[in-house]
């Protein structure tokens, strides 16, 4: 069985390319955290949307419930003002 050789960095390897492969490894930790980040923004944001299209909902469920107020109210209105130009046109003849 060969013997095990233990792991060594040879001198050839440039400094450079060590430097650029720590660089790298902390960018893309860098931007991964930036990700989790804008993630949990986005999540609180989106919280709050949902807040406000339940507000919304509920007061357009509100106006729908005071426009079929004032439709009923201007119907009786408009029967009332129909038997009022009946009976004037009864008492004009």
């Amino acid at each position: 069985m060969a013997e095990r050789e233990s792991w060594h960095l040879n001198k050839g390897v440039p400094i450079s390319l060590i430097l650029a492969l720590v660089i790298q490894a902390a960018a893309i930790v860098g931007t991964y955290y930036q990700m989790q980040s804008d993630i949990e923004h986005n999540g609180k944001s989106i919280e709050k949307l949902e807040v406000r299209v339940d507000t919304m909902r509920d007061e357009s469920a509100k106006r729908d419930v005071q426009l079929g107020r004032i439709e009923a109210n201007q119907r009786a209105i408009k029967a009332t003002l129909d038997r009022v130009d009946r009976r004037l046109e009864e008492v004009s003849r």
